[in-house]
């Protein structure tokens, strides 16, 4: 079994996206919506058709450990935490078209809404790598705090935050700029996060501190400290912005919060080692990925109750929908 550096680094703590998007120019019209799963252990991409649950694989970079899908559906991006490069797949054929060399140790990835530019997280280089996706070329590489895990777009589309595990804090990034126009404390070994709709909230993952830090992202405050499974990991918040998901790495458990009343309403057992989630453009469905069960558990929101499981690729860790 592969262990990445990141696993090591919080284990050593704690003793650690999804890509959004518009439906034109949509490449699929017999199937249904698409999941994309980066499958860490096998080196591939498993693209599982939504609405029958089958599986098409694509073999990838050494360590593919999250991807994300560009707003017009064309494209998929994936990070490959080994091979410090990130490859891009053509949807419509399936196809690998290009590998992009990017920092050490890539994890995470965004992408902005005209589908100009990628963002990558590399873990190793306390940076973000800038790619054109025009050129499939690094055109700049943005210093940030240690390790980061995560890039996540603003729901405003001019700001992209990064989340530093190491260093405890976020960096958010001026897209237009490409510069570092804040350093924002966010707890204990910060993982992922999400934003509410409005982009008023952001949701942080603290791996080492079993909790979910609440932001009011115009005072760059924390304002709220919500306790959740152990070592919770991948966040994801529903359309309506009143449900937010975490996935707990060490309990093997889904917390399902109230962001209204900002607590846990409900617990939903999942795989072993789940890492990553996705939610469905319309809230019904969260697809979460279990890393200990080379699978990916679907869960109906509805219920909180897990209503299929689907066989993918060896350690399944990042995940990106698109519908």
């Amino acid at each position: 079994m592969k262990v990445a550096g990141w696993l090591i680094v919080v284990l050593t703590l704690a003793i650690v996206v999804g890509c959004g998007g518009s439906k034109g120019g949509r490449p699929y019209q017999a199937i249904g919506p698409l999941a994309f799963v980066a499958d860490y252990g096998s080196d591939t991409v498993s693209i599982i058709d939504t609405a029958t649950n089958n599986v098409t694989n694509i073999a990838v970079g050494d360590g593919p450990i999250g991807v994300a899908v560009s707003p017009d559906l064309a494209k998929a991006y994936v990070a490959n935490w080994f091979s410090n490069s990130v490859s891009v797949i053509d949807t419509k054929t399936n196809a690998v078209t290009a590998t992009i060399p990017v920092g050490t140790n890539p994890h995470n990835i965004a992408i902005t809404r005209d589908g100009a530019t990628a963002y990558v997280a590399d873990f190793g280089s306390n940076a973000v790598s800038v790619i054109d996706t025009a050129t499939n070329a690094v055109v700049k590489s943005i210093p940030v705090g240690g390790t980061p895990t995560a890039v996540v777009l603003h729901p405003n589309g001019q700001a992209l935050y990064s989340t530093n595990q190491a260093s405890g804090d976020l960096s958010i990034i001026d897209v237009r700029t490409n510069t570092v126009t804040a350093t924002v404390a966010a707890g204990a070994g910060p993982i992922s996060l999400a934003f509410s709709p409005a982009g008023d909230r952001a949701y942080i993952s603290n791996y080492p501190a079993n909790t979910v830090s609440v932001m009011d992202t115009a005072g760059k405050t924390i304002t709220s400290t919500i306790p959740v499974g152990k070592n919770p990991f991948g966040v994801a918040i529903n359309p309506a912005g009143s449900r937010v998901y975490v996935v707990n790495a060490n309990d093997a458990t889904l917390s399902v919060i109230d962001t209204g009343t900002k607590s846990v309403i409900a617990t939903v057992p999942v795989g072993q080692a789940p890492t990553n989630l996705a939610i469905t453009s319309g809230g019904d469905r969260v697809y979460v990925t279990s890393m200990g069960s080379a699978g990916v558990y679907i869960i109906d929101t509805a219920t909180n109750t897990v209503t299929a499981t689907i066989g993918v690729g060896s350690q399944p860790e990042g995940i990106a929908i698109a519908d």
